[in-house]
């Protein structure tokens, strides 16, 4: 599947990423990324998935809502999404983490900007 950046279903891209050992076809030491929709990875691997629940769940959502919204409302906003910034910090460029890292910043520093503008008038 095909997904661009204001598609929603980019945020449930799977990553998976893997550094090689001594004695993988791939090759000792270099790393295997695949970026895979939420789909395919259910398609591929579904049967031997465990899926348990994760304690940032309702941070989740609410970066979600975010992000469907495009608009960061409040100072509760910043801090659920400068928690979700910090898991992403890492995210590789271009991938589905990566992309909901920028989005994010910029929702961020609009939310700062206009908050900031209002204060001084």
């Amino acid at each position: 599947m095909q997904a661009n950046s204001n598609d929603l279903e980019i945020h449930e891209f799977i990553c998976v990423k893997h550094t090689c050992r001594y004695g993988s076809i791939h090759g000792d030491g270099h790393e295997v990324v695949a970026d895979l929709c939420q789909h395919c990875f259910e398609g591929m691997c579904g049967d031997i998935l465990t899926i348990t629940p994760n304690s940032s769940c309702d941070i989740d959502v609410d970066v979600k809502n975010i992000l469907s919204v495009n608009k960061i409302f409040n100072e509760e906003g910043v801090k659920k999404a400068l928690k979700r910034v910090g898991q992403l910090w890492d995210a590789q460029y271009h991938s589905a983490e990566g992309n909901e890292l920028h989005r994010l910043v910029e929702l961020i520093c609009t939310y700062e900007n206009i908050s900031s503008v209002n204060s001084i008038d």
